[in-house]
């Protein structure tokens, strides 16, 4: 990806904190986002989107797509496709989703969670908290050398962007630390 490079004669310390804002607040939300996709406690319909047909065209395109709840999605026909042609697809996909088939539509749902896999799951989680942990320290060491860049600040007001950097960046830890706190329990729960 292309970066452009940034004069520091004419950045502010008040744009640096505020690119610091911004990409603190990506970071975690990218943590809740992956936290969620490594043990689902919904199923929507993005899975259905992601199942191809053997002409490679989504599944969503010759089924269609009704919540029976947070995890059960149940799938009908809407054209003439019988389920009979698809079920060779549905059970090659590498998916972790439960496949009940009937004549006249295919439930798609979430697997019982047993121990084993709450435990794996939970290590998976752990091993992606340090990961963002790293990026918030990786983070923080950029910022620092970005204002040390700035120019026209006085040390007074350098070492005050300073603080609120490790101010932002303790928060940001806690943010993360509370959001694996809740991801932890919601998988063992």
């Amino acid at each position: 990806m292309y970066k452009p490079k940034l004069d520091y004669q004419k950045l502010t310390a008040e744009d640096v904190y505020s690119q610091l804002n911004s990409s603190l607040l990506n970071l975690i939300k990218k943590f809740d986002l992956m936290s969620n996709k490594i043990l689902p406690s919904r199923l929507d319909v993005s899975v259905v989107n992601e199942i191809k047909t053997t002409k490679k065209q989504p599944l969503k395109v010759f089924y269609e797509c009704s919540h029976v709840s947070d995890t059960v999605i149940e799938l009908r026909p809407i054209c003439k496709l019988k389920i009979t042609d698809i079920i060779p697809l549905l059970l090659s996909n590498d998916s972790n989703i439960n496949i009940e088939i009937t004549d006249d539509r295919i439930k798609l749902s979430l697997p019982s969670l047993t121990t084993q896999r709450r435990r794996i799951a939970s290590n998976e989680l752990f091993k992606m908290f340090e990961r963002y942990k790293t990026g918030i320290r990786t983070i923080r060491k950029e910022f620092i050398n970005k204002i040390k860049l700035v120019k026209g600040i006085c040390e007074d007001n350098r070492l005050g962007f300073l603080k609120r950097i490790d101010n932002d960046i303790t928060k940001a830890t806690v943010l993360l630390s509370d959001s694996y706190s809740r991801n932890k329990n919601r998988l063992l729960s």
